[in-house]
């Protein structure tokens, strides 16, 4: 700064703001300044915030609900399995713990379909039942799900016969920048993984683990 005399002012929301003044610029020298500053309180207009714990589908239409792949991580007892965190959703039913049939609206698991990327998949299961779409365990890695759109009522014709319900499976896009090794082991199997520009996984299942 040029030589001279300066008046310094320092302000921040939510505190008193304090003028320097006479504060002198010497030729080939550090001038510095210890400042206080004191809080204050601030007096603001309304603010009204409207938002929901989950995210909203656009057009939602009745008996749709929507999940992240962290709450899928996350719901207790699910197993990072898409199809058993939906066990607690009303209209839906289960046979029993070994085996995540979805029973929706008194429908057979054979009337409910899985889309992942628009594209149909017939079970999302480890040793499916020929005929139903029910498994033990779920076969989709969490870790590359973006979000699940389940529609237990009010899906849309284009799905075909299906009479219960509609999954719809959002995977998300893998890293740009770099190659993200990871290795999941739990109790339903050990995913060895690499996250990239096109996403690769090998999976290694022990059913005795």
């Amino acid at each position: 700064m040029p030589v001279g005399t300066y008046t310094v002012q320092y302000s921040y929301l939510g505190y008193d703001k304090v003028i320097k003044t006479d504060v002198i610029v010497r030729p080939k020298r550090t001038t510095y300044l210890n400042i206080n500053l004191y809080s204050s309180s601030v007096e603001l207009e309304n603010v009204v915030v409207e938002s929901g714990y989950f995210t909203e589908i656009d057009n939602k239409p009745l008996g749709t609900v929507n999940f992240s792949s962290e709450e899928v991580r996350r719901a207790p007892g699910s197993a990072g399995d898409v199809s058993r965190i939906l066990f607690g959703l009303p209209s839906l039913a289960k046979v029993n713990d070994s085996r995540n049939s979805l029973i929706v609206r008194g429908g057979s698991p054979i009337e409910n379909s899985f889309y992942i990327d628009n594209i149909e998949i017939p079970n999302i299961n480890h040793f499916p039942v020929e005929g139903s779409s029910d498994g033990p365990i779920g076969i989709l890695n969490v870790d590359f799900i973006e979000d699940v759109n389940f529609y237990s009522s009010g899906f849309s014709s284009i799905y075909g016969d299906r009479l219960s319900s509609i999954m719809e499976i959002s995977f998300r896009e893998g890293a740009k920048d770099n190659i993200q090794p990871q290795i999941n082991l739990s109790m339903q199997d050990l995913e060895p993984q690499l996250k990239g520009q096109s996403q690769t996984r090998v999976l290694i299942w022990f059913p005795e683990i």
